[in-house]
Protein backbone atom coordinates (compact mmCIF):
# COMPACT_ATOMS: atom_id res chain seq x y z
CA UNK A 1 0.00 0.00 0.00
CA UNK A 2 3.00 2.08 0.97
CA UNK A 3 4.32 1.73 -2.45
CA UNK A 4 1.35 2.37 -3.99
CA UNK A 5 0.76 5.85 -2.38
CA UNK A 6 4.78 6.48 -3.08
CA UNK A 7 3.76 6.10 -7.01
CA UNK A 8 1.21 8.28 -7.60
CA UNK A 9 2.99 10.56 -5.50
CA UNK A 10 5.83 10.40 -7.89
CA UNK A 11 3.65 10.81 -10.87
CA UNK A 12 1.61 13.59 -9.50
CA UNK A 13 5.08 15.85 -8.95
CA UNK A 14 6.44 14.54 -12.25
CA UNK A 15 3.19 15.71 -14.23
CA UNK A 16 3.23 19.09 -11.90
CA UNK A 17 6.63 20.07 -12.92
CA UNK A 18 5.98 19.49 -16.73
CA UNK A 19 2.77 22.12 -16.38
CA UNK A 20 5.14 24.28 -14.45
CA UNK A 21 8.03 24.43 -17.55
CA UNK A 22 5.74 23.94 -20.49
CA UNK A 23 6.00 27.24 -22.79
CA UNK A 24 3.74 30.14 -22.88
CA UNK A 25 1.76 29.79 -26.40
CA UNK A 26 3.38 31.91 -29.26
CA UNK A 27 1.97 35.58 -28.81
CA UNK A 28 4.35 37.44 -30.83
CA UNK A 29 3.79 38.26 -34.92
CA UNK A 30 5.73 36.50 -37.33
CA UNK A 31 9.12 38.44 -37.80
CA UNK A 32 9.96 39.77 -41.21
CA UNK A 33 12.35 37.40 -43.04
CA UNK A 34 15.89 38.39 -43.09
CA UNK A 35 18.54 39.69 -45.68
CA UNK A 36 16.10 39.28 -48.76
CA UNK A 37 18.29 40.59 -51.71
CA UNK A 38 16.80 43.32 -54.05
CA UNK A 39 17.25 41.82 -57.66
CA UNK A 40 14.81 43.21 -60.93
CA UNK A 41 12.94 41.73 -63.95
CA UNK A 42 13.13 44.39 -66.12
CA UNK A 43 11.04 44.92 -69.42
CA UNK A 44 10.54 47.94 -71.66
CA UNK A 45 8.42 48.96 -74.80
CA UNK A 46 9.54 47.41 -78.12
CA UNK A 47 12.92 48.96 -78.93
CA UNK A 48 13.97 49.90 -82.39
CA UNK A 49 17.63 50.97 -83.97
CA UNK A 50 19.58 50.83 -80.70
CA UNK A 51 19.70 47.31 -80.56
CA UNK A 52 19.47 44.16 -83.19
CA UNK A 53 15.88 42.70 -83.29
CA UNK A 54 14.87 45.76 -81.23
CA UNK A 55 15.85 44.02 -78.14
CA UNK A 56 18.16 44.43 -75.07
CA UNK A 57 19.48 41.45 -74.51
CA UNK A 58 20.82 40.14 -71.09
CA UNK A 59 24.58 40.85 -71.91
CA UNK A 60 23.20 44.66 -71.62
CA UNK A 61 23.29 46.55 -68.35
CA UNK A 62 21.22 49.73 -66.99
CA UNK A 63 21.61 52.00 -63.88
CA UNK A 64 18.94 52.07 -60.95
CA UNK A 65 18.43 54.46 -58.13
CA UNK A 66 16.11 54.25 -54.93
CA UNK A 67 15.51 56.01 -52.30
CA UNK A 68 13.15 54.49 -49.15
CA UNK A 69 10.57 56.34 -46.21
CA UNK A 70 8.56 54.62 -43.58
CA UNK A 71 4.77 54.15 -44.34
CA UNK A 72 2.99 57.23 -43.46
CA UNK A 73 5.78 59.77 -43.44
CA UNK A 74 7.64 61.84 -46.54
CA UNK A 75 10.88 61.75 -45.69
CA UNK A 76 12.89 60.12 -47.90
CA UNK A 77 16.30 58.47 -47.51
CA UNK A 78 18.72 57.32 -49.62
CA UNK A 79 18.67 53.30 -50.37
CA UNK A 80 20.40 52.78 -53.30
CA UNK A 81 22.86 55.53 -54.38
CA UNK A 82 26.51 54.51 -55.06
CA UNK A 83 27.09 54.96 -58.64
CA UNK A 84 30.27 52.70 -58.34
CA UNK A 85 27.62 49.48 -57.37
CA UNK A 86 24.35 50.31 -59.06
CA UNK A 87 24.83 49.07 -62.43
CA UNK A 88 22.27 46.46 -62.65
CA UNK A 89 23.40 43.46 -65.04
CA UNK A 90 21.77 39.60 -65.52
CA UNK A 91 23.35 36.74 -63.58
CA UNK A 92 23.33 33.76 -65.62
CA UNK A 93 23.53 31.64 -62.97
CA UNK A 94 20.99 32.38 -60.50
CA UNK A 95 19.00 34.20 -63.88
CA UNK A 96 18.26 37.49 -61.40
CA UNK A 97 19.12 40.89 -62.75
CA UNK A 98 21.25 42.17 -59.85
CA UNK A 99 23.50 45.28 -58.71
CA UNK A 100 27.27 44.70 -58.87
CA UNK A 101 29.60 45.72 -57.02
CA UNK A 102 27.29 45.28 -53.70
CA UNK A 103 24.18 43.55 -52.79
CA UNK A 104 21.80 45.99 -51.85
CA UNK A 105 18.79 43.98 -49.23
CA UNK A 106 15.27 44.71 -48.28
CA UNK A 107 14.77 47.34 -45.20
CA UNK A 108 13.40 44.48 -42.65
CA UNK A 109 13.20 45.99 -39.15
CA UNK A 110 10.36 44.01 -37.36
CA UNK A 111 7.12 45.64 -37.61
CA UNK A 112 7.90 48.51 -39.98
CA UNK A 113 6.79 48.88 -43.56
CA UNK A 114 8.61 50.66 -46.31
CA UNK A 115 7.97 52.51 -49.18
CA UNK A 116 11.01 52.50 -51.99
CA UNK A 117 10.96 54.30 -54.87
CA UNK A 118 13.24 53.08 -57.48
CA UNK A 119 14.68 55.22 -60.99
CA UNK A 120 16.56 53.65 -63.43
CA UNK A 121 18.11 54.64 -66.71
CA UNK A 122 19.42 52.56 -69.86
CA UNK A 123 22.48 52.89 -70.66
CA UNK A 124 24.62 51.96 -67.70
CA UNK A 125 26.92 54.52 -69.64
CA UNK A 126 24.58 57.37 -69.39
CA UNK A 127 24.95 60.23 -67.27
CA UNK A 128 24.27 59.94 -63.06
CA UNK A 129 23.06 61.47 -60.64
CA UNK A 130 24.71 62.03 -57.38
CA UNK A 131 22.31 62.31 -54.95
CA UNK A 132 19.16 60.63 -55.91
CA UNK A 133 16.89 62.13 -52.88
CA UNK A 134 17.81 65.82 -53.66
CA UNK A 135 18.14 65.28 -57.14
CA UNK A 136 16.42 62.82 -59.50
CA UNK A 137 16.91 64.48 -62.67
CA UNK A 138 20.17 63.71 -65.26
CA UNK A 139 22.07 66.36 -67.40
CA UNK A 140 22.05 64.90 -70.93
CA UNK A 141 23.80 65.94 -73.96
CA UNK A 142 22.24 63.60 -76.50
CA UNK A 143 25.29 63.98 -78.77
CA UNK A 144 27.20 62.48 -76.75
CA UNK A 145 25.79 58.97 -74.85
CA UNK A 146 23.38 59.37 -78.02
CA UNK A 147 25.53 58.04 -80.90
CA UNK A 148 22.91 58.67 -83.64
CA UNK A 149 21.44 55.21 -83.28
CA UNK A 150 21.46 54.89 -79.48
CA UNK A 151 17.90 54.71 -77.88
CA UNK A 152 17.50 56.19 -73.89
CA UNK A 153 15.07 54.32 -72.04
CA UNK A 154 13.87 55.36 -68.04
CA UNK A 155 11.70 54.03 -65.20
CA UNK A 156 10.53 54.84 -61.86
CA UNK A 157 8.17 52.71 -59.77
CA UNK A 158 6.96 53.26 -56.00
CA UNK A 159 6.45 49.78 -54.07
CA UNK A 160 6.35 48.99 -50.47
CA UNK A 161 8.01 45.75 -48.48
CA UNK A 162 4.46 44.71 -47.63
CA UNK A 163 4.02 44.46 -51.54
CA UNK A 164 7.39 42.50 -52.47
CA UNK A 165 7.50 39.96 -49.38
CA UNK A 166 4.10 39.44 -50.05
CA UNK A 167 4.58 38.69 -54.27
CA UNK A 168 5.32 35.46 -55.39
CA UNK A 169 8.77 36.65 -56.57
CA UNK A 170 10.86 39.95 -54.80
CA UNK A 171 12.28 40.56 -58.10
CA UNK A 172 11.35 44.75 -58.88
CA UNK A 173 9.52 45.15 -62.05
CA UNK A 174 10.80 47.75 -63.67
CA UNK A 175 9.32 48.39 -66.96
CA UNK A 176 11.06 51.20 -69.34
CA UNK A 177 10.02 53.32 -71.76
CA UNK A 178 11.49 55.22 -74.21
CA UNK A 179 12.56 59.03 -73.45
CA UNK A 180 14.16 59.94 -76.56
CA UNK A 181 12.18 60.46 -80.32
CA UNK A 182 13.17 59.28 -83.74
CA UNK A 183 13.76 60.46 -87.22
CA UNK A 184 13.18 59.28 -90.66
CA UNK A 185 13.26 60.93 -93.83
CA UNK A 186 11.38 59.97 -97.40
CA UNK A 187 11.63 61.47 -100.18
CA UNK A 188 9.46 61.50 -103.73
CA UNK A 189 8.96 63.85 -107.02
CA UNK A 190 5.86 65.47 -107.55
CA UNK A 191 3.75 63.94 -110.41
CA UNK A 192 4.15 67.32 -112.65
CA UNK A 193 8.02 67.21 -111.37
CA UNK A 194 8.15 63.66 -112.55
CA UNK A 195 6.26 64.40 -116.39
CA UNK A 196 8.69 67.88 -116.47
CA UNK A 197 11.98 65.72 -116.68
CA UNK A 198 13.09 66.68 -113.60
CA UNK A 199 15.90 64.50 -112.03
CA UNK A 200 16.51 65.18 -108.38
CA UNK A 201 19.47 63.36 -106.65
CA UNK A 202 19.58 63.97 -102.94
CA UNK A 203 23.26 63.20 -101.22
CA UNK A 204 22.86 63.94 -97.42
CA UNK A 205 20.54 65.14 -94.92
CA UNK A 206 20.93 67.09 -91.71
CA UNK A 207 18.74 68.37 -89.19
CA UNK A 208 19.97 71.78 -88.01
CA UNK A 209 19.58 74.36 -84.88
CA UNK A 210 17.98 71.73 -82.82
CA UNK A 211 18.54 71.42 -79.09
CA UNK A 212 21.16 68.85 -77.56
CA UNK A 213 21.51 69.49 -74.02
CA UNK A 214 18.77 69.30 -71.47
CA UNK A 215 17.68 67.24 -68.33
CA UNK A 216 15.63 64.57 -67.97
CA UNK A 217 13.19 63.77 -64.59
CA UNK A 218 13.74 60.49 -63.71
CA UNK A 219 10.54 60.56 -61.50
CA UNK A 220 8.16 61.93 -64.44
CA UNK A 221 4.63 60.39 -64.85
CA UNK A 222 4.03 61.78 -68.09
CA UNK A 223 5.49 62.64 -71.07
CA UNK A 224 5.16 66.44 -70.56
CA UNK A 225 7.21 66.54 -67.23
CA UNK A 226 10.01 64.44 -68.94
CA UNK A 227 12.36 66.96 -70.36
CA UNK A 228 13.66 70.40 -70.23
CA UNK A 229 15.57 71.32 -73.32
CA UNK A 230 18.17 73.87 -72.73
CA UNK A 231 18.62 77.14 -75.32
CA UNK A 232 21.45 77.72 -75.97
CA UNK A 233 22.95 73.87 -77.05
CA UNK A 234 21.78 74.51 -81.30
CA UNK A 235 22.95 71.54 -82.77
CA UNK A 236 23.10 70.42 -85.98
CA UNK A 237 22.66 66.39 -86.69
CA UNK A 238 24.16 65.01 -90.12
CA UNK A 239 21.83 61.58 -90.58
CA UNK A 240 22.80 58.37 -92.53
CA UNK A 241 21.77 57.61 -95.72
CA UNK A 242 20.44 54.79 -97.24
CA UNK A 243 22.92 55.18 -100.04
CA UNK A 244 26.14 56.84 -100.19
CA UNK A 245 26.06 57.36 -103.85
CA UNK A 246 22.81 60.21 -103.29
CA UNK A 247 19.22 58.56 -104.04
CA UNK A 248 17.60 59.48 -107.66
CA UNK A 249 14.17 60.22 -106.28
CA UNK A 250 11.02 59.42 -109.11
CA UNK A 251 7.07 59.82 -108.12
CA UNK A 252 7.03 57.27 -105.61
CA UNK A 253 8.12 57.60 -101.92
CA UNK A 254 11.31 55.70 -101.15
CA UNK A 255 13.72 56.02 -97.87
CA UNK A 256 16.23 58.55 -97.67
CA UNK A 257 17.74 57.99 -94.27
CA UNK A 258 19.00 54.50 -93.39
CA UNK A 259 16.67 52.28 -91.13
CA UNK A 260 19.71 50.87 -89.00
CA UNK A 261 21.12 53.86 -87.92
CA UNK A 262 17.69 55.46 -86.91
CA UNK A 263 18.46 59.12 -85.07
CA UNK A 264 17.21 60.29 -82.20
CA UNK A 265 17.16 63.65 -80.84
CA UNK A 266 15.54 65.26 -77.56
CA UNK A 267 11.98 65.62 -77.11
CA UNK A 268 11.42 69.72 -77.71
CA UNK A 269 9.74 72.33 -79.23
CA UNK A 270 10.90 73.84 -82.69
CA UNK A 271 10.67 77.27 -83.98
CA UNK A 272 11.46 76.81 -87.91
CA UNK A 273 13.96 79.29 -88.93
CA UNK A 274 12.73 82.23 -90.82
CA UNK A 275 14.46 82.58 -94.12
CA UNK A 276 13.01 86.44 -94.75
CA UNK A 277 15.01 87.87 -91.66
CA UNK A 278 18.62 85.69 -91.14
CA UNK A 279 20.77 84.00 -93.38
CA UNK A 280 22.47 80.92 -92.47
CA UNK A 281 26.60 81.33 -93.82
CA UNK A 282 28.91 83.18 -94.33
CA UNK A 283 29.64 83.85 -97.95
CA UNK A 284 32.90 84.37 -99.72
CA UNK A 285 34.66 84.96 -96.20
CA UNK A 286 32.87 87.62 -95.38
CA UNK A 287 30.21 87.75 -92.32
CA UNK A 288 26.73 87.84 -92.53
CA UNK A 289 23.94 87.00 -90.22
CA UNK A 290 23.28 83.66 -89.12
CA UNK A 291 20.45 81.69 -88.11
CA UNK A 292 20.68 81.93 -84.12
CA UNK A 293 17.10 81.21 -83.52
CA UNK A 294 14.99 78.51 -85.72
CA UNK A 295 15.19 75.30 -87.22
CA UNK A 296 15.85 73.84 -90.79
CA UNK A 297 17.02 71.15 -93.03
CA UNK A 298 20.14 71.53 -94.85
CA UNK A 299 19.96 69.14 -98.10
CA UNK A 300 22.41 68.59 -100.37
CA UNK A 301 21.65 67.20 -103.89
CA UNK A 302 21.35 67.87 -107.32
CA UNK A 303 18.27 68.80 -109.68
CA UNK A 304 18.85 68.49 -113.47
CA UNK A 305 16.52 69.56 -116.29
CA UNK A 306 17.17 66.46 -118.23
CA UNK A 307 14.94 68.27 -121.49
CA UNK A 308 17.48 71.17 -121.51
CA UNK A 309 20.31 69.28 -119.89
CA UNK A 310 21.02 71.92 -117.26
CA UNK A 311 21.44 72.01 -113.15
CA UNK A 312 19.61 74.27 -111.16
CA UNK A 313 21.04 72.67 -108.38
CA UNK A 314 24.85 71.32 -108.42
CA UNK A 315 26.52 69.80 -111.26
CA UNK A 316 27.45 66.35 -112.65
CA UNK A 317 30.08 65.84 -109.89
CA UNK A 318 29.07 67.91 -107.32
CA UNK A 319 26.03 68.31 -104.77
CA UNK A 320 24.91 71.72 -103.61
CA UNK A 321 22.44 72.68 -100.40
CA UNK A 322 19.35 73.89 -100.36
CA UNK A 323 18.00 75.18 -97.09
CA UNK A 324 14.35 74.53 -96.01
CA UNK A 325 12.38 75.89 -92.76
CA UNK A 326 11.57 72.99 -90.43
CA UNK A 327 9.35 72.05 -87.86
CA UNK A 328 8.73 69.02 -85.32
CA UNK A 329 4.89 68.61 -85.79
CA UNK A 330 3.08 71.54 -87.86
CA UNK A 331 -0.42 69.86 -87.22
CA UNK A 332 -0.40 70.44 -83.61
CA UNK A 333 -0.52 73.13 -81.32
CA UNK A 334 2.69 72.27 -79.59
CA UNK A 335 4.78 71.52 -82.50
CA UNK A 336 6.56 69.68 -80.23
CA UNK A 337 8.73 66.07 -80.56
CA UNK A 338 7.42 63.86 -77.71
CA UNK A 339 8.99 61.12 -76.26
CA UNK A 340 8.98 56.97 -77.54
CA UNK A 341 7.45 58.97 -80.75
CA UNK A 342 9.11 58.13 -84.43
CA UNK A 343 8.30 61.01 -87.08
CA UNK A 344 8.55 60.11 -90.93
CA UNK A 345 8.77 63.37 -93.23
CA UNK A 346 8.40 63.24 -96.70
CA UNK A 347 9.73 65.63 -98.96
CA UNK A 348 7.82 66.35 -102.16
CA UNK A 349 10.07 68.92 -104.15
CA UNK A 350 8.21 71.76 -104.17
CA UNK A 351 10.10 74.90 -103.06
CA UNK A 352 12.53 76.41 -100.91
CA UNK A 353 16.09 78.91 -100.31
CA UNK A 354 19.37 79.03 -100.50
CA UNK A 355 22.08 80.14 -97.92
CA UNK A 356 21.04 83.81 -98.13
CA UNK A 357 17.20 83.06 -97.65
CA UNK A 358 16.67 83.62 -101.38
CA UNK A 359 14.02 81.86 -102.53
CA UNK A 360 14.94 79.58 -105.65
CA UNK A 361 13.36 79.52 -108.80
CA UNK A 362 12.91 75.78 -109.02
CA UNK A 363 10.17 74.00 -107.26
CA UNK A 364 11.73 72.19 -104.57
CA UNK A 365 10.09 71.04 -100.76
CA UNK A 366 7.05 70.72 -99.83
CA UNK A 367 6.74 68.42 -95.96
CA UNK A 368 4.63 66.74 -94.79
CA UNK A 369 4.60 64.30 -91.31
CA UNK A 370 3.54 61.15 -90.31
CA UNK A 371 3.43 59.80 -86.31
CA UNK A 372 3.87 56.56 -85.63
CA UNK A 373 4.28 55.56 -81.55
CA UNK A 374 6.41 52.87 -80.35
CA UNK A 375 4.58 50.28 -79.51
CA UNK A 376 4.63 47.96 -76.60
CA UNK A 377 6.47 44.73 -77.05
CA UNK A 378 6.44 41.26 -76.35
CA UNK A 379 9.06 40.89 -73.14
CA UNK A 380 11.08 38.00 -72.20
CA UNK A 381 13.58 37.46 -69.36
CA UNK A 382 15.99 40.76 -70.64
CA UNK A 383 14.61 43.90 -71.26
CA UNK A 384 12.73 43.86 -74.37
CA UNK A 385 11.68 41.59 -77.25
Amino acid sequence: MKSWIYLLTTLWLLTACKADTEPEPETTQPVVPQHVAVTFNPEAAATRGPVPAGSLGTDLSFRVWATKNLSGTTTEEAFINDNTSNVVVYDALTHYWRTTGATYYWPDEPGTNYIVAFYALYPASAPTTTNIVSDKTITFDTTQPVDGSTDVLYTNLQTSLTTVLSSTSPAVPLRFHHALTQLAFQGKLSNDFQTGGMRVTVGGIRVCNVNSTGTLNLAATTAAGLWASSTNTPTNYPLTMTSNEGIILTNTVQALTSTSEIPMVMPQVLTAWDPETECIYTVSGVSTKTATTGSYLAIDCKILDTQTNTYSIGDDSTFDTIYVPFLADPGTPTNAWEPGTRYTYTLTFGSGYDSQGQRLEVRLINISVSITPWNEGPTTDGIAA
